[in-house]
């Protein structure tokens, strides 16, 4: 959240310790000393969704593409990295091949569309599973990937959530992004009952 003052505007910052998860109590810090501690860019976004229509600033993220680029590696390629693994998983293990996910992106640039460095939105994933499966004798269901999306887990428990729904035996790709619209994939193989994760 934002608010101004007669001193300056004021964010609402959520604290979280990254090893543990653990939440301290929310506090209003000056604008000007979070931009100094170089978090310019996510108080950018935040001023954009004040003077937006929009009620929350998860669906404000969501409808702007802020929270989409899937991409937390140096060369904001793991949700190519994870689609190979979910393949693999799956029994599944030439379909996926590096060289193929650059011919992706050299055919996505030369028709004016280049991938953002930032990674690939859901989307540009989906249409690189077209892609592949042109290209290959085995195929990767995209009605299949579009039934297994599951989103809407949100809020410093969400892994605790996450851990508890029931999910059918199966390989997920999953996506989970920070406030500062880091997003990075992963996998989760149900066998037996049993989750297992699985990351690049």
């Amino acid at each position: 959240d934002r608010e101004e003052t007669q001193f300056g505007i004021k964010y609402l910052v959520k604290w979280c310790d990254e090893a543990d998860g653990f939440r301290w109590d929310d506090t209003w810090k000056y604008g000007v000393g979070l931009r100094e501690d170089g978090f310019d860019r996510t108080c950018n976004v935040v001023d954009e969704w004040k003077v937006s229509k929009v009620s929350t600033y998860y669906q404000f993220c969501k409808l702007n593409g802020h929270c989409h680029h899937i991409g937390a590696s140096p060369e904001g390629l793991c949700a190519f990295y994870a689609l190979g693994i979910a393949t693999e998983l799956v029994g599944n293990a030439g379909w996926y091949s590096m060289a193929q996910a650059s011919q992706f992106m050299r055919e996505c640039a030369g028709r004016g569309k280049p991938i953002s460095a930032e990674g690939v939105t859901y989307g540009e994933l989906r249409c690189y599973v077209k892609f592949a499966n042109w290209r290959n004798l085995k195929q990767v269901s995209t009605t299949l990937l579009d039934k297994n999306v599951f989103g809407g887990v949100t809020s410093h428990q969400s892994t605790s959530k996450l851990c508890a729904v029931v999910l059918e035996e199966g390989v997920y790709i999953c996506a989970a992004f920070s406030s500062l619209r880091v997003t990075h994939p992963f996998i989760i193989a149900v066998v037996d009952g049993k989750k297992f994760i699985y990351d690049d």
